[in-house]
């Protein structure tokens, strides 16, 4: 039986609505994903860039004006990493650094204390009252344990050479957390510029040996100035 003109209308219609429907849906699920990538953070606030895959800092929050924001400079974890592993940060030792900005940061959250002052606290600390996650208990763990090691480390270099500045967690604090550069760093510190970067990788280098090996792996390390 022949389908009736207007039938076949109220069919071509409603297949028209249907495949409209989907189109809006699927453009809407896009949108939403295209947000998601956009949005995507792990637990530093980063993400990898597809194209080169390193591990970088997204966030493009407003800080003001635009003369506020021409003022602003780039992290300079962010620089030593755009340099390589030769001349800079592998991912691994950008990645440990900011494990120890992360740890930091929870453990002086309300304390109002400066980040080159920090020396190693007896546990965990608490913010606000909230019942911390496991992931945050380890890294202030890993923290400490990385403070020790480099205080130890310090002092047997100091016995070696008076006036070392090995082993030192303040530059790398200065770097890592309080953001300075390492020419500010070199100034305040009355280091060599070209001592900074291998410190600090050295520095990253033993945080990601401990967490990794646990304090055992801490007699392995040179003790050069």
């Amino acid at each position: 039986m022949a389908l009736s003109a207007e039938v076949m209308d109220r069919v071509e219609r409603t297949y028209t609505a249907m495949e409209r429907a989907i189109a809006s849906d699927e453009a809407r699920r896009e949108l939403m994903r295209q947000e998601a990538r956009a949005d995507f953070l792990d637990g530093f606030g980063r993400h990898r860039d597809r194209k080169t895959g390193i591990v970088v800092d997204v966030h493009e929050n407003d800080k003001g004006t635009a003369q506020t924001r021409a003022k602003l400079r780039p992290d300079t974890l962010v620089l030593l990493l755009n340099r390589g592993a030769e001349r800079g940060l592998s991912q691994e030792q950008y990645d440990a650094a900011h494990l120890i900005r992360s740890a930091v940061t929870i453990i002086i959250a309300g304390m109002g204390l400066k980040a080159c002052s920090m020396e190693r606290l007896g546990g965990p600390g608490r913010s606000d009252g909230e019942t911390e996650t496991e992931w945050a208990v380890r890294v202030q763990e890993d923290y400490n344990a990385w403070v020790d090691v480099m205080a130890e480390r310090a002092a047997a270099a100091k016995l070696v050479r008076r006036d070392s500045r090995a082993w030192q967690a303040g530059p790398v604090l200065d770097i890592v957390v309080d953001g300075m550069t390492c020419n500010e760093v070199a100034a305040a510190r009355c280091m060599r510029d070209k001592a900074i970067v291998p410190a600090l990788r050295d520095a990253l280098d033993l945080y990601n040996d401990l967490r990794k090996h646990g304090r055992k792996s801490a007699n392995r390390g040179n003790l050069s100035a």
